[in-house]
């Protein structure tokens, strides 16, 4: 589902940003919610992810994930 827009690679830039390594509370608030955490700076301004709350359970497992198989760099 995520690399609809999000590069297969979560390393790499795609019509969404890299999401390799990103925080589990920006993975949180960005699936479940389409928002950002408090005080969280976007890398970009725009609005086309939406609301996944029906993923909310596998956000421990999908932060796991990219933050084991590719690091940020």
């Amino acid at each position: 589902m995520c690399i609809v827009c999000h590069n297969a690679k979560p390393t790499l830039d795609a019509l969404g940003p890299p999401i390799a390594g990103a925080p589990r509370d920006l993975i949180e608030a960005r699936v479940v919610y389409a928002s950002y955490p408090p005080g969280y700076q976007p890398k970009r301004q725009s609005q086309a992810m939406p609301a996944m709350p029906s993923l909310a359970g596998t956000i421990d497992d999908l932060a796991a994930y990219l933050a084991e198989c590719c690091p940020a760099n």
